[in-house]
């Protein structure tokens, strides 16, 4: 007859991380005149069963490649993309914040990741979003959870407004002075800087003046009082939005008339 024999062992250590693989071999006294015996082990039964397991305490990461930190965008389109960093990852997890509040809301979920994978993910947002806070959460399979830094989007759709202030001049104008004086009404939100343009009617750029302190009234002075200029006004905001005036064209005409 046989008789069946319940064995329990423990064997614990330290281990560095790695894959181990391990399994339980069972040996009789050849007295006993029997074959190799059946070995259960964890639920599975075999005469060389191997089983593995994973010791992982390195910290799992994942960078953030685009876009920048306060960068603009001004299409409402953003593009997030980051690349992981853990050989055991399990799963990233994108997190939002809008105008101004943590990234705390979850927005999406990838699990089928691979270490040193770039994840490139798209969203639309809408008027009502200024400003986009972004970070990743990412776990592996041996529980380890870390976090990016948290970046931030500055979002504006919005053109500026751009028109001139009513005054004495009118398109096509012939004026008796040696100088322009220009005035607008200009607004925008997030204004990086306004531009007072001046050429000669041919083209030639006579001054090109950029201003970043919301200047709204400029004069071209000392000008040459019998020649044709255009100018106009141009109106930038951070995220490369922009607006002009009407290029208006102006000749100033200082030499008198002659009589005969």
């Amino acid at each position: 007859s046989s008789t069946d024999v319940a064995v329990s062992s423990r064997y614990g250590g330290v281990f560095p991380d790695g894959t181990y693989y391990w399994k339980v071999l069972a040996f009789e006294n050849a007295s006993a005149g029997r074959g190799t015996r059946n070995i259960t082990v964890g639920g599975d039964a075999g005469t060389d069963t191997v089983f593995a397991f994973i010791v992982d305490t390195g910290l799992t990461n994942a960078t953030l490649n685009e876009p920048q930190n306060n960068t603009w965008n001004k299409n409402g389109t953003v593009l997030f993309t980051y690349t992981t960093g853990d050989a055991n990852l399990d799963s990233c997890i994108l997190f939002f914040g809008f105008n101004n509040t943590l990234p705390n809301v979850i927005n999406q979920t990838n699990s089928s990741l691979v270490n040193n994978f770039i994840v490139n993910q798209s969203f639309n947002f809408d008027q009502s979003v200024s400003n986009v806070s972004w970070r990743v959460q990412c776990n592996d399979t041996g529980g380890n959870i870390a976090n990016s830094t948290t970046r931030h989007v500055n979002i504006d759709t919005i053109a500026p407004s751009i028109a001139y202030v009513a005054d004495d001049i009118i398109n096509n104008s012939n004026l008796s002075r040696n100088y322009i004086a220009v005035e607008v009404a200009a607004n925008d939100s997030y204004e990086a800087n306004i531009t007072f343009m001046l050429a000669y009617a041919n083209g030639t750029d006579i001054s090109t003046t950029i201003f970043t302190n919301q200047t709204r009234i400029f004069n071209f002075t000392a000008l040459n009082g019998n020649r044709t200029y255009t100018y106009n006004v141009t109106i930038r905001d951070f995220a490369t939005n922009r607006q002009s005036t009407a290029t208006r064209t102006i000749t100033l005409d200082n030499t008198a008339p002659v009589v005969a």
